[in-house]
Formats: C-alpha cells, sequence, structure tokens
C-alpha cells in the first residue's frame, strides 16, 4: 500500500543552482505571507555560506513545491529563503557593475541573471523573473529591486523595505569580502553557494490543494508556522468562490495589519484559550481547525479582528481602546512582564462592562505584583486560573468582576507571605525594568501616606523624583565599616531606598548617612520624611534597614491588596 507521502508528494535533494539552471518559474501564492526576514536572518545565512568550500554542503531545509504545470511552481513552504539566495544574486550583481567592466566581469553579470534570476525578453524593457512574489510583494521586487533601483518609496509596505533593505546589507557583506579581487564574488555564488547549498525539494505529484499538503507535512514532522497553517485552511474553505476567497482574503490583510506575523501564533493562543479549555502551542492548530465552521467564517474573522484590537492595546496604555482610568493599570502590567492576565482581560473587554474591566485589570496588577514580580512563583497555576475566569466570562457564567474573586483566590499569595517575601525582598536598580518596579513600589508606598493625609498623588512620571539609595551605589570606607562584608547584600534592598528631588540627591551622592538625615527629614517625600516609612533614624545600619523595611512590608500589604 502506498504511504501518504508517496501518494501527495516526493522528495529529493537539490542545490540552489539545479533549481534554477532550467527554465522553471517559482510562484510565491497570492495567500502567503510577505517577505519578511531581517537582520537576524539575513545574519544566519551569510555566517553559513562564507563558511561553505568547494567540497562542503549546507542545507537549507525544505523547499515545498506544488506543480502548475511541468515548468511551474508554487512555493508552498521555502519562499522567505529562497527570496533571500535571489537578494544575494542581486547584491553581487549590484557589487560586479560597480568596478571597471571588463569582458570578464560583464560575462559574469550577465550569466549570473540569467542562470538565476531571468531574463529580458525580446521587446520587453523589463526582467522575466524565475521568481514571482505574492501580490503585495512582488511589483516593488520587479520594478525594484530585479532592476537596481534606488528609491525611497514603499508603499506602505514594510515587507518591500525589508526587500530593499537586503540587498544592501549583502551588498556590504559581500563589498567587504571581494573588494581585493571583485571577480571572485560571481566565482563564489555560482560555483560555491548555488552548488552547495542544498535544499530538501519535496513536490506535490497529486493536484491536492495547498492546505492538505500543509497540513499532512506539519503531521509528517516539516514544520511549518501557525500563521501558514491557518491562512491556507481558511482560504482553504472558500477556494471554490473567488467572491468568499476575495473576502477573506481582504479580512486576513485586516488582521495583518493589526498582528504582525512574529505575535500571531501567540496572539491565535490567547484568542483560543480566552474561549476553551488550555491548548498547549503544538495542538495549537488543530484546535483552531476544529474551532472553524465554514458557515461562520466572515464571523470569525470579524471577532479575531476585535481580539487583535484588544490583543495589540496591551502594548501600549496609550492606545484608544483603553479608558482613562485604565491606562496606568495596563502600563504596570507591561512592565511585570506577565501576560497571562491578557486571557481574562480579552473576554473582559468583550463581555463585560468597562467598569468590570477597570476592576480586572486593577486585581491583575495586584495579583501580578504578588505572585509574580515578588514571590516569583511559577506561572503555570496561574495560567489555568485566568484560563477558567476567561471560559466563564466567555459562557456568561461570569456576570461581573466579583465573580472572578473566587477563581482568584487560587492565585493571590497571602498576606502573611507576602509580607515575609517583601520584608526581604531585593529589586536592584542596575537594571531599567526593575529600577521602575522600585520606583514603582516607592511611589505607591509615598501617596498611601498621601492619601490618609487627604493630599494628592505625586507623579511617577516626575522625573525630578529620584530613588535615593540610603547606603550607596559605590560605599566609601564609612559604609564598608558599618556594613562589613556582607555590604552589597543591603544595597538593593527595598528598605534602603526613599525618594529625593533631583537636586536633593545630587548634593547628598555618597555622603556619612549623619550628612544625610537633615536632607531626609527636610524632604517633600513621605518614603524620605515620614515617622512611619521615612528613613530618618538614630543611625542607619543592617538592623536598622531590615527594621525599616519589615515596616514598609506591612504597609505593603495594606497597598498591594483584594478583598477576596
Amino acid at each position: 500500500m502506498a504511504s501518504v507521502k508517496d501518494t501527495l508528494f516526493n522528495t529529493s535533494n537539490e542545490n540552489f543552482k539545479s533549481l534554477l539552471n532550467v527554465d522553471f518559474k517559482f510562484i510565491v501564492p497570492t495567500f502567503q505571507r510577505d517577505y519578511s526576514w531581517d537582520e537576524e536572518q539575513w545574519e544566519d545565512v551569510w555566517e553559513d555560506i562564507i563558511e561553505l568550500d568547494s567540497d562542503e554542503y549546507h542545507y537549507m531545509g525544505n523547499l515545498v513545491l506544488k506543480p502548475i504545470d511541468k515548468k511551474t511552481f508554487e512555493i508552498i513552504d521555502g519562499q522567505q529563503r529562497f527570496t533571500t539566495l535571489s537578494l544575494i544574486i542581486l547584491a553581487t550583481i549590484k557589487f560586479l557593475e560597480e568596478q571597471e567592466q571588463s569582458d570578464e566581469i560583464k560575462g559574469t553579470v550577465k550569466q549570473l541573471r540569467e542562470r538565476y534570476l531571468g531574463l529580458k525578453k525580446i521587446g520587453r524593457l523589463t526582467y522575466e523573473s524565475k521568481l514571482e512574489l505574492n501580490e503585495n510583494n512582488n511589483t516593488f521586487y520587479k520594478d525594484i529591486i530585479l532592476e537596481l533601483k534606488s528609491t525611497t518609496e514603499f508603499n506602505s509596505k514594510n515587507s518591500n523595505k525589508l526587500l530593499y533593505n537586503g540587498i544592501e546589507y549583502f551588498y556590504n557583506k559581500i563589498k567587504d569580502k571581494f573588494q581585493i579581487n571583485p571577480i571572485d564574488a560571481g566565482i563564489f555564488f555560482d560555483e560555491i553557494v548555488a552548488e552547495n547549498l542544498l535544499f530538501i525539494k519535496i513536490v506535490a505529484v497529486t493536484d491536492a490543494n495547498a492546505y492538505m499538503i500543509f497540513e499532512t507535512l506539519n503531521d509528517r514532522g516539516v514544520k511549518l508556522s501557525t500563521t501558514d497553517l491557518l491562512k491556507n485552511y481558511l482560504f482553504s474553505l472558500v477556494a471554490d468562490n473567488p467572491s468568499d476567497l476575495q473576502t477573506i482574503k481582504d479580512k486576513w490583510n485586516s488582521l495583518m495589519l493589526i498582528i504582525t506575523d512574529k505575535e500571531f501564533a501567540t496572539f491565535l493562543r490567547y484568542f483560543i484559550n480566552s474561549k476553551e479549555p488550555l491548548v498547549k502551542k503544538d495542538k495549537l492548530f488543530k484546535k483552531v481547525k476544529s474551532y472553524v465552521q465554514k458557515d461562520t467564517l466572515f464571523d470569525l474573522f470579524d471577532e479575531l479582528v476585535e481580539y487583535a484590537n484588544i490583543y495589540n492595546g496591551f502594548n501600549n496604555e496609550n492606545d484608544s481602546i483603553w479608558l482613562p482610568e485604565q491606562k496606568e493599570y495596563v502600563r504596570l502590567l507591561k512592565l511585570f512582564g506577565v501576560d497571562l492576565f491578557k486571557l481574562m482581560i480579552m473576554a473582559s473587554k468583550k463581555y463585560l462592562s468597562d467598569v468590570d474591566t477597570t476592576k480586572l485589570l486593577e486585581y491583575a496588577v495586584i495579583i501580578t505584583f504578588r505572585y509574580s514580580v515578588l514571590a516569583k512563583k511559577s506561572t503555570k497555576e496561574m495560567e489555568k486560573v485566568y484560563n477558567d475566569i476567561a471560559i466563564k466570562i466567555s459562557n456568561k457564567t461570569i456576570l461581573n468582576y466579583k465573580g472572578t474573586k473566587e477563581d482568584l483566590k487560587k492565585i493571590y499569595v497571602e498576606d502573611a507571605i507576602f509580607e515575609k517575601i517583601f520584608a526581604s525582598s531585593i529589586v536592584s536598580t542596575k537594571q531599567q525594568k526593575n529600577k521602575q518596579i522600585a520606583r514603582y513600589i516607592l511611589f505607591k508606598l509615598d501617596n498611601h501616606i498621601r492619601k490618609n493625609n487627604h493630599e494628592g498623588d505625586i507623579d511617577i512620571n516626575d522625573t525630578s523624583i529620584t530613588i535615593e539609595h540610603i547606603l550607596p551605589e559605590s560605599p566609601t570606607e564609612y559604609w564598608k565599616e558599618i556594613f562589613g562584608n556582607d555590604i552589597n547584600n543591603y544595597i538593593f534592598k527595598i528598605g534602603n531606598y526613599c525618594l529625593l528631588n533631583d537636586r536633593e540627591n545630587r548634593s547628598i551622592e555618597n555622603k556619612n548617612y549623619e550628612d544625610k538625615k537633615d536632607t531626609f527629614r527636610n524632604s517633600a517625600y513621605y518614603t524620605s520624611s515620614d515617622s512611619s516609612i521615612g528613613v530618618v533614624k538614630t543611625k542607619w545600619d543592617i538592623r536598622t534597614l531590615e527594621h525599616r523595611q519589615a515596616g514598609l512590608a506591612k504597609k505593603a500589604k495594606e497597598i498591594w491588596k483584594i478583598v477576596l
């Protein structure tokens, strides 16, 4: 009995030269993603090829093709690598055309163009390219890239700019390597790169649609991106109806304007996990496939766009989807760097009121601060809880923020544990993120006292307010004598921090504690001057610092609190 592989595709190893050294044409299907490689991938390819020698091979991975006719193939997978090699050829040609035009160089340029890129047909001004890109890239590729024209116009397509910048990247690499003997650049590509870069060529032998090929290959270990899998599957559902296909293409393009290709799989997992029990990354496509119905395909796209706008809003607290009272919570959650709360908030934005969403954002900040920022607990349980809440919101089991409390108890670090953790916490200000977290803690403590005194808050965005280390970051002998050999264990403890304005901070620098005390006493900020949370003490040593931090921990327990 023939295997699935035998009936759907056959495989062979081919180098780049053999693929293009005949009158073949390769087409990127219109529904494939745009060119997306950037300097990170370009550098990897360049490092691979410059290490090649005449008897060494390097595998470039899979090139999955679907025959259109005997000489025309659609590139189902491998277009990024294939296109990048074309950019390297063009960069080589650009470099050679800048040299003194000897017959040898002219002949090399002509050979490279005809063998790897295509010919100029009689009566035509442009090249008949061996490679045709998708609808967003192809006109730019033919008119600008193949012609090696200069431009600053990219028609709002970042992928076109990547194509253009790719040539410049490889041109500079080629120029550095071959400027002494320019002709060697053409020889190197034709005799080393094109011959020794191998593809695993996989060609469909039936008229199976692109989706079936994708899914079969993915199941058999030829791993393709979730984005490509889903795109081909969704398009396949309406492939027999040109009008519906065009509508889906338009909706897909609208979605891709919101979510980048790199983020799409993550977004899709959040979308599904806000409605269904947790799905692992490797099971995502199959889950989405089972979720999709042809007769609700248009509705699905509308919902994806709605959720994509919410998901995208998490990157920017000033996004128009957030109310003024929600923005600071979004900023803090982004600072904390734990994303699992998004499951709950995506569902809340969709199904609950603005008041509920604001409250759940506040809860997410408090829980994340207790659970992840200070306690540094595993996020596994957190993901499950947020998943459960999101599902309950989506299926209308939870109707407002109060309905989340029983679930949130599971990831709410209890007061006694939180107080103990806070009392011993170190938050280094050497890293920018941690410095912002330390600043956030101090501002919350200071504003807590202000609230009790019926005063207005100080603004965390006021850059004139700075963090003072009572025991300095660069301690003098005075401080080393007080804190001893363990001095470095205390510099970045929360209890060693207070707020001062920039002028005050500069004026005391690394001074002895006795010389700093008056500045602390006269400061406008309660983390310096207040009797309960300030730093005006008889002396400043290990015991004083730890005692102060224990006091701050008691205040913190009141500040970062949810009544569950």
